[in-house]
């Protein structure tokens, strides 16, 4: 082989068995690390174990895009079905990102959505939940680092911390399903009602900015635009005062609910009381 020849193909070989290995390296590390990411991030931020099915990764030199399927967040305690699930789920990550602290996460894709909302009386699946996210999002304004109380500043991803940050472009969840099961609310109907829900697509740019979100961020503002759409699409497919009874319970925790049906249970016996002195006082005379 000629020696201009072989200056030339040296450094493409080397080029080469770089981005081969590069790709390898994708292969064998990125998921099992998106995995351990998101599940104990997603688990930090809902406060309940969540699960993936199986992750794929397709490094390239610009972006490595990562699939997830069959992603589950459990309900509390108490309630068998799972509160959230998804059936697939798809993002760029720009690949130099991969090694840094900010997390480049181009268009998140995810499809065949079901969030079920179970109310059992005074308890609720959802309602914990929703009071882990805002416990969470009220300590970041207050500056404190979730998962990081009295630890060193800026160590906030251990095995049940919230994990990496995402820097967070546009966001596209169809496919979404919403079922509501109430039962034993005082004064209150019983329902079950599944209703289909148009295709959400947000730009979260500016939301997530520069240092992006948490793991925890992330879940809270999916989780937000999945309950809002939802109970909207429910509304006129189930009574009102079953929406209002629920969305009281997810403001203001199980005492809101139990405050309503105290208030009604009150009224009622208010008035039978009032019947039943009406109904007696001609013994003594009448009045």
């Amino acid at each position: 082989m000629k020696p201009m020849l072989k200056l030339i193909l040296k450094p493409v070989a080397i080029a080469a068995i770089g981005l081969a290995a590069l790709v390898v390296a994708g292969v064998i590390t990125v998921p099992p690390a998106a995995r351990a990411a998101v599940e104990s991030g997603s688990e930090f931020a809902f406060g309940v174990p969540a699960t993936i099915g199986s992750i794929k990764a397709s490094p390239g030199l610009s972006t490595t895009t990562l699939g997830f399927s069959d992603y589950e967040i459990e309900s509390p305690d108490g309630f068998e079905e799972p509160l959230l699930t998804f059936g697939h789920f798809e993002v760029g990550v720009g690949t130099r990102s991969l090694v840094g602290n900010v997390k480049e996460l181009g268009v998140l894709e995810i499809e065949d959505v079901q969030l079920t909302i179970l109310q059992k009386g005074l308890r609720s699946n959802l309602a914990p939940v929703v009071a882990q996210l805002r416990s969470l999002a009220e300590r970041s304004g207050e500056g404190e680092a979730p998962g990081n109380e009295g630890g060193p500043e800026g160590v906030d991803d251990g095995p049940k911390g919230p994990g990496p940050r995402l820097k967070v472009g546009r966001v596209r969840i169809a496919g979404i399903r919403a079922r509501l099961k109430v039962d034993g609310i005082p004064g209150v109907q019983p329902v079950d009602e599944t209703v289909e829900l148009p295709t959400l697509e947000r730009d979260w740019s500016s939301d997530s900015g520069e240092e992006g979100f948490t793991v925890a961020d992330l879940s809270a503002h999916l989780l937000e635009e999945l309950e809002i759409s939802a109970l909207e699409g429910l509304r006129g497919e189930v009574p009102d005062e079953v929406l209002d009874a629920v969305a009281k319970g997810l403001e203001g925790g199980l005492e809101g609910i139990l405050d309503g049906a105290s208030q009604e249970l009150e009224g009622i016996l208010g008035e039978k009381a009032g019947e039943l002195l009406d109904s007696g006082s001609g013994l003594f005379g009448g009045r």
